[in-house]
């Protein structure tokens, strides 16, 4: 009698988890599919009201029918916060994003932010181009960073306002454009500071000449392009499964925060923390050589001194905290992350500010020879500058900096 009351009472209870896990709400009717946040035939997910979802893997996250939750990570997700759906072939779950990741103020502010970026960086590379003498080794680099930044946010700008209406195909598309873009933007910083540390810091005659140019352009853009291979390998075979990258499957983007990091992030902050020796390095050296020379190196070392600085905003202060926050937000979410969004997407007016508003060589030669000289100012015309007193980027001063012959810097 015990054994039969028994085998009634785990009948009772399997049958309950059963119809406990029935019980989940289906995101899309008549068992239809997920695609990038939507059912697959268009209609909207009506079961969840949350604006901002993620899904997740069915065995990534415990069902618990008593409790009426999702159990992640020690805390239980309630039932009007998750629906369950199919996503290419794969059970999951559609989750909603805690209340306090959802800060639409902000998220509206920085797509405002990241349009005024590139309307300054489009300009910034407008005003470099049609200024030929800008165009040095350094103003290549400057030129190459800005338009991978240009490319970057125009790409972000796309899919912040339109993410919902583009196809799968053209997800994965811009997904990888973004991420070329940005990481082509990192690479060229790192070709700056290279060339600010190897000008400043390594000086010396070559002979025969060295192509910088040509080993600038191998570097700033065949980096990118490397990993952009070895990210596409990553999603299309079974090389690296335990850490496949999901791009275009969840988002336009990389997929999972695991993913991100190391895709992403990790090369970014190798790049950050090789530009950081380069300009702590070429620092040091001048610090040095400013209280020990006479007055007309030390205003050229000066300049460079200040434009290290200067560069070093540009180099990736806001970055360092992006990644920061990119390690640590979803482990300890907070509104304060959404900070170093906004700080990243002015990056395209602090660039504008330092290298063309802060430049006064720019602003001397927009007034001389640009298109637009009618329209500027008249006393832009004969300002000095450490760059002009320098004879050019230091090119007169090859006595005390030896280069070599026809070297541009």
């Amino acid at each position: 009698m015990g054994i039969l009351r028994l085998t009634l009472f785990l009948g009772t209870f399997l049958v309950a988890l059963d119809s406990g896990a029935a019980e989940i709400a289906q995101c899309c009717p008549d068992n239809n599919t997920l695609a990038r946040g939507k059912c697959i035939d268009g209609s909207n997910v009506t079961v969840l009201t949350c604006h901002h979802k993620y899904t997740a893997k069915r065995d990534e996250y415990k069902y618990d029918a008593a409790l009426g939750g999702l159990e992640a990570d020690g805390t239980i997700i309630p039932e009007d916060k998750f629906c369950v759906s199919r996503y290419k072939g794969k059970d999951v779950y559609l989750v909603c994003f805690p209340e306090h990741q959802e800060p639409e103020e902000e998220r509206i502010l920085v797509k405002v932010v990241s349009i005024i970026s590139v309307f300054f960086l489009v300009i910034t590379l407008a005003i470099y181009f049609i200024t030929p003498e800008l165009l040095d080794l350094e103003g290549i680099c400057l030129v190459n960073f800005m338009i991978g930044e240009a490319v970057g946010f125009i790409n972000l700008g796309v899919l912040n306002f339109y993410t919902n209406v583009i196809i799968d195909e053209l997800c994965q598309f811009y997904a990888y454009l973004g991420y070329f873009s940005m990481l082509y933007a990192f690479f060229w910083l790192n070709v700056l500071s290279f060339h600010i540390w190897r000008i400043t810091v390594k000086p010396l005659k070559q002979e025969p000449p060295i192509p910088w140019k040509l080993i600038y352009y191998l570097f700033g853009v065949g980096g990118p392009i490397i990993f952009l291979i070895i990210l596409t390998v990553s999603q299309h075979t079974s090389l690296y499964m335990s850490v496949k990258p999901e791009v275009g499957e969840s988002k336009c983007w990389i997929g999972t925060m695991k993913a991100q990091m190391i895709y992403f992030y990790g090369p970014i902050s190798v790049l950050l923390i090789i530009n950081a020796i380069y300009y702590v390095w070429t620092i040091s050296v001048l610090w040095r050589e400013v209280r020990n020379v006479e007055s007309k190196r030390t205003k050229i070392l000066k300049y460079r001194l200040k434009m290290c600085l200067k560069l070093a905003v540009v180099m990736g202060i806001t970055w360092v905290f992006e990644v920061i926050s990119a390690a640590l937000m979803e482990d300890y979410p907070s509104p304060f992350w959404d900070i170093p969004d906004l700080i990243n997407a002015l990056q395209g007016v602090f660039i504008f500010i330092i290298l063309v508003l802060l430049r006064k060589r720019v602003l001397r030669l927009l007034a001389q020879k640009s298109p637009c000289r009618r329209w500027i100012p008249n006393k832009w015309r004969t300002l000095e500058d450490e760059e002009d007193e320098a004879g050019g980027d230091l090119k007169a001063d090859a006595n005390t900096i030896p280069m070599s012959k026809g070297e541009e810097i």
